[in-house]
């Protein structure tokens, strides 16, 4: 049998001695003392010395006080219990000041009987995956922090089950939930009226999901305590925690939606107003061209009487004569009302009596009232009355029904200086 050759000690360090120097950790070994023994060359570089320099020397030598007062109860941890610390975290200040953080790996040393003699040890710098996870976690907090502080409702919809799973507290004020809690799990269209849901799910699935489009929408909705409000919609597509989601912001748009409504009722009010007035103008024309039309006819019939009195007044004598023998009552008055002549009528006992005086020396007074109103209509319209009714007191005190008709009395520049009247009996 041949002797196997056991190889050499000086293999097996020169062996630990390669291994230790191609790792990019920290490695060293101490005695029951704290003493380093043996350290690599990744740990040579992190003290800022020498090897020569470091065996024999402790963590006192090289780090502050209470960094090195913490590594050395750990290691007497370690050697009291036997009992390994591995993946623990911590944060160290290297000589020249800078800090690092590194995840630490120790171990109890044995001899060849299994009696602890003493430390392993295994750093590895995490110094950048500590700043990255540092500034996640502030991303984080921002992120966390301007979700939940923005005045509008936001939250996720997973596109697999078309819940909502995040919201914000915005979200449960806008629709009256108690908190965001309350909206997890619900499904996003149950804040749309009937009449919109439609349009608003082919909006989300079609274009935010399978078009990847920005999606902005309004719709009306009744919040949980039975208000009507008007909802601003913008949607897009996300990434949440892995998954296809979409991400949608809302707004109350209610008192825009209603100052909307409020213009296009002005806007509709004033094309009414409008509509009316041009209607109303047109109407006032008709009215104007009736009113002419009317005065023409009037002003040929006061023509004419005009051109009667002239004659008569130059036939004055035809006159009185047809004045004394026509069965009505004729008089002239002035625009104070004085009768300035009358005829001779057998309901007048003295027709000279009446010259100058007025109706309410000669009538009771609703009568005289009535036809001093006549009078002055006739004078300051210049349109004749023509056979209305009236009941008459004659001066010999019976009672007659009559026709009366009075038309302005001109001189001879055309100057309406009093009326002219027929008052005669209804047959």
């Amino acid at each position: 049998m041949v002797n196997e050759k056991k190889p050499v000690v000086a293999d097996k360090a020169k062996l630990l001695w390669n291994l230790m120097d191609n790792i990019s950790d920290s490695i060293y070994f101490k005695d029951k003392n704290n003493r380093f023994i043996m350290v690599n060359n990744v740990k040579v570089e992190h003290v800022g010395s020498t090897l020569e320099e470091i065996i024999g020397k402790t963590d006192f030598d090289f780090y502050p006080k209470e960094i090195a007062e913490k590594i050395a109860e750990d290691d007497k941890h370690v050697m009291e219990t036997g009992e390994p610390i591995v993946g623990r975290v911590e944060r160290i200040i290297r000589p020249g000041g800078e800090v690092r953080w590194v995840s630490v790996a120790k171990v109890p040393l044995r001899d060849e009987k299994g009696a602890i003699i003493g430390t392993m040890g295994i750093s590895r710098d995490i110094t950048e995956l500590k700043r990255a996870e540092e500034a996640l976690r502030e991303s984080e907090q921002r992120y966390r922090a301007l979700f939940g502080s923005t005045l509008d409702g936001v939250f996720v919809i997973d596109a697999e089950t078309m819940r909502i799973v995040l919201a914000n507290e915005a979200v449960a004020n806008l629709f009256g939930f108690d908190s965001a809690e309350d909206v997890i799990g619900i499904y996003p269209l149950t804040f749309v009226l009937p009449v919109d849901k439609d349009r608003v799910n082919r909006i989300i699935v079609e274009d935010m999901f399978a078009k990847d489009l920005r999606q902005v929408n309004e719709f009306r909705t009744i919040t949980r305590d039975g208000r009507e409000i008007w909802i601003r919609a913008v949607g897009a597509r996300i990434n949440y925690q892995g998954r296809l989601a979409g991400l949608v912001s809302l707004c109350d748009i209610t008192e825009r939606k209603r100052a909307e409504e409020e213009r296009v009722r002005v806007e509709v009010a004033a094309a009414a107003r409008l509509e009316a007035e041009r209607a109303a103008t047109e109407a006032a024309a008709k009215i104007t061209e009736a009113v002419r039309m009317t005065a023409e006819k009037y002003k040929k019939m006061i023509d004419e009487l005009k051109q009667a009195q002239e004659e008569l007044t130059e036939e004055s004598n035809l006159f009185q004569n047809f004045l004394d023998n026509i069965p009505a009552f004729i008089h002239l008055k002035d625009r104070d009302g004085r009768y300035l002549r009358v005829s001779k009528f057998y309901h007048v006992l003295s027709p000279e009596s009446m010259i100058g005086k007025t109706a309410f020396d000669l009538y009771p007074e609703d009568e005289a009232r009535t036809i001093t109103e006549d009078d002055k209509r006739v004078m300051e319209t210049g349109k004749p009355i023509i056979d209305e009714e009236r009941r008459y007191t004659a001066p010999d005190g019976s009672k007659h029904n009559v026709l009366i008709t009075k038309a302005p009395l001109f001189d001879r520049k055309g100057n309406i200086v009093g009326i002219v009247g027929i008052t005669r009996e209804k047959t």
